[in-house]
C-alpha cells in the first residue's frame, strides 16, 4: 500500500538534494574564482617584469603559467563532472528514499485482518483506491525526476566549462 508522500518529506528531500548540489558546486565556483584571480595576479606580475627580462625568459614563464592554468581548468572540469554525477545519483536515490519512508510507515502501523467474508467487497474497493493512489504517486515521482533532470541540464549548460 503506497501513501502519498507528505509535503514535509517532499520539502525535506528537495532541500537535501539542493543542499547537496550546492555543496558540490560551491567549491568548484570558488576554485574557478581563485584560479582566475591567481591568473590575473600572475599576468600582472609578468607585465611588470617583462620590461626587466629578456623575451626568452618571459616566454618560458608564460608557458609555465599556461600549464598551471590548463591544470586548473582540467581539475575544474573533473570537479564539474563529479558534481554532475553526484546530482544524478541524488536524483536517482530520492524515489528510493521515498519508498523506504513508505515502507517504514507501513511497518509502524498494525495490520488488522478479519476472517469473515463480509468485508471482502470493501477490502477490494480499498485495494483499488490504493492502486489508484499508487499510480498517481508514480506519475508525480516520474514528473519530479523529469523536472530534476531538466534542472540538471540547465545547470550543465549554464555552468559549462570554457571550451579550449
Amino acid at each position: 500500500m503506497r501513501l502519498p508522500l507528505p509535503q514535509r518529506i517532499k520539502a525535506r528531500l528537495a532541500r537535501a538534494v539542493q543542499a547537496r548540489v550546492d555543496d558540490a558546486v560551491r567549491p568548484v565556483a570558488a576554485r574557478e574564482d581563485d584560479l582566475a584571480r591567481r591568473l590575473d595576479e600572475l599576468t600582472a606580475r609578468i607585465d611588470r617584469l617583462a620590461a626587466a627580462i629578456d623575451l626568452k625568459n618571459v616566454s618560458e614563464r608564460v608557458d609555465r603559467l599556461d600549464q598551471v592554468a590548463h591544470a586548473g581548468e582540467e581539475r575544474l572540469r573533473r570537479l564539474d563532472e563529479q558534481s554532475t554525477w553526484n546530482a544524478h545519483q541524488i536524483s536517482r536515490l530520492a524515489p528510493q528514499a521515498a519508498a523506504l519512508e513508505q515502507r517504514l510507515e507501513r511497518q509502524a502501523r498494525p495490520v488488522v485482518v478479519q476472517t469473515d467474508g463480509q468485508d471482502l467487497p470493501e477490502a477490494r474497493s480499498l485495494v483499488e483506491v490504493v492502486r489508484e493512489e499508487h499510480a498517481r504517486v508514480r506519475a508525480r515521482l516520474s514528473t519530479l525526476s523529469a523536472y530534476e533532470e531538466r534542472i540538471r541540464r540547465l545547470e550543465d549548460s549554464t555552468f559549462a566549462p570554457p571550451a579550449g
